[in-house]
């Protein structure tokens, strides 16, 4: 929790310095990139152009509304009661990234930076691109240098305390993927090996199978962030909308046999709430899909697709295996004996292989 509340501290810290130096002090604040200039994609934009421009943007600022899965997750870590302090938290942590996130994007305004997609060939230092040797820094520490100053140090405790959350927020896919594995694997939907726990009762199987594929993602895309997250924001969508509307689905199942007038009301307004959530998480999802396909959404959907082709071959598999090794229904060879000698055996099912061993 420590590097938590240190980066959330100093961005506070940050925005009041900022805002006191500009409004009281009235000084010049300028970030690194104040000089730059970002070359347009497209002269004069206005109609669709404009429209699909705005679009693109509002899908690229919904990737840093997707961490409150993490919390929907995490409901069963709660104390009691869990649903009531999850929903608090959950208001807090709204409210943080809000407050924080326009906090950063009004000083980035006001000490001119200037980020590019494509710095090597979008950005621009008296009209020549910077090139391919220029490493672009991210927002936040380009504001940090303007507001405290390069090599202060408030800017290296918020570039450390920055580093440490993103390492921290790296870990919650190596405590959400084993367990998810794991349930499908117990479905048939997996390899049967991520359902085994390790030595320390953890599914290591699951921890090794993303650490591997997470050192082949990080090794194709050169560990470039701006090219990752179009994988990421796809799928995160995609969870978002089914979720949504797999909640839809129960509360229409509970209200077909619910009679209690006051829990018919409670459940109409927690569908209404789930409808609105639905259609606006769908929307985020098909202005994702239109405005980032070429720039790398395409990957995620194939992968989607892949996987499902993937999965469904594995359940065939077990399905077949399962078929196979079933008990006989009538008398067969394999059916033990009477016996005057009696023991009781502990097994996990009754099929051939089982009773061949008896037998």
């Amino acid at each position: 929790a420590i590097p938590t509340y240190v980066f959330v501290a100093g961005v506070f810290i940050m925005i009041a310095w900022g805002a006191f130096r500009g409004l009281v002090l009235d000084d010049t604040m300028r970030a690194p990139t104040a000089e730059y200039t970002i070359k347009a994609e497209h002269q004069g934009l206005a109609g669709f152009a404009l429209v699909f421009l705005l679009l693109r943007a509002f899908s690229s600022g919904c990737a840093a509304l997707t961490g409150v899965e993490a919390i929907s997750n995490g409901v069963p870590a709660f104390r009691k009661p869990k649903s009531k302090n999850a929903a608090s938290t959950l208001a807090a942590m709204g409210l943080l990234a809000v407050t924080m996130f326009c906090g950063i994007i009004v000083l980035a305004l006001f000490t001119k930076v200037r980020m590019a997609e494509n710095p090597a060939v979008d950005l621009l230092h008296d009209g020549v691109a910077v090139g391919a040797d220029y490493v672009q820094n991210p927002v936040i520490t380009q504001v940090a240098e303007a507001v405290f100053g390069k090599d202060s140090f408030l800017f290296i405790v918020l570039a450390a305390a920055t580093a440490l959350v993103l390492f921290l927020a790296a870990n919650t896919a190596y405590n959400g993927f084993p367990v998810l594995g794991s349930i499908l694997a117990q479905d048939r939907y997996l390899p049967r090996q991520l359902h085994t726990r390790g030595d320390r009762l953890a599914f290591s199987n699951g921890i090794v199978l993303l650490a591997g594929a997470a050192t082949l993602l990080v090794i194709i895309y050169g560990a470039d962030s701006t090219r990752l997250i179009q994988l990421y924001i796809v799928g995160v969508f995609v969870s978002f909308t089914l979720s949504q509307i797999g909640m839809v689905r129960h509360w229409n199942r509970l209200l077909a046999t619910e009679t209690d007038q006051a829990k018919r009301r409670h459940m109409v307004r927690s569908r209404a709430i789930n409808t609105f959530g639905a259609f606006f998480t769908g929307l985020v999802l098909i202005v994702v899909l239109v405005t980032k396909f070429t720039h790398g959404a395409w990957v995620a959907l194939l992968g989607m697709v892949i996987f499902y082709g993937t999965m469904s071959a594995i359940r065939r598999h077990y399905d077949g295996v399962s078929a196979e090794i079933a008990a006989p229904e009538g008398p067969s060879d394999d059916t033990v004996r009477p016996s005057r000698v009696h023991s009781v055996l502990l097994i996990s099912k009754i099929h051939r292989p089982t009773l061949r061993a008896l037998a």
